[in-house]
């Protein structure tokens, strides 16, 4: 039920922050086995782990440390060309960013897969809040929605974050020592 009200919810604050129409009906992904089968309240059935040849989310960084202005990196794998594809980015200081309770939700946005390809790349930069993660440990990870209307979850990545100097400030820097 959790799950099911996060994907409404999540569903309608794309639909608002896109200016796309709702769609009338849901989905919503159960994998009550454990078998990484993605069963769809639709009936439908489909893999979300990419080593079976179906689409996949894989995170690419950040993973293990990182600053306040960050870029969150992903793929998603195996996609089908011509499919749009729309990310939200979820963080989380407990284990688990998609359970509805966590931190925050970023806009990962929305790119269409070309013809043939393997893997789709797609990456949203943010500028984490300093009061809430400076020096703290969070876990993060990404639902795909595609045209079609399934979701696709990845696994989740730790992050710490030491480094309270911004990436743009470093470059400003060296780029000023280097012209004087």
């Amino acid at each position: 039920m959790k799950k099911t009200l996060l994907s409404l919810l999540a569903a309608g604050a794309l639909a608002f922050s896109s200016g796309c129409e709702e769609s009338s009906s849901t989905r919503t992904e159960e994998d009550p086995d454990q078998s990484g089968q993605a069963n769809y309240s639709d009936g439908s059935s489909g893999s979300s782990d990419d080593s079976r040849g179906g689409t996949g989310i894989n995170l690419i960084s950040p993973i293990g440390s990182t600053g306040l202005d960050t870029t969150f990196r992903w793929a998603v794998a195996n996609p089908d060309s011509g499919m749009a594809y729309h990310a939200v980015v979820y963080t989380d200081k407990g284990p688990n960013p998609l359970d509805g309770r966590g931190e925050d939700i970023f806009d990962g946005g929305t790119a269409t897969a070309p013809e043939g390809a393997s893997s789709l790349s797609m990456s949203k930069s943010v500028t984490l809040d300093r009061g809430r993660y400076l020096n703290y440990s969070f876990s993060w990870a990404v639902r795909v929605t595609d045209s079609k209307g399934r979701d696709y979850e990845s696994s989740s990545a730790y992050v710490h974050v030491s480094n309270p100097v911004s990436t743009n400030t470093v470059t400003n820097t060296v780029a000023a020592a280097v012209n004087t």
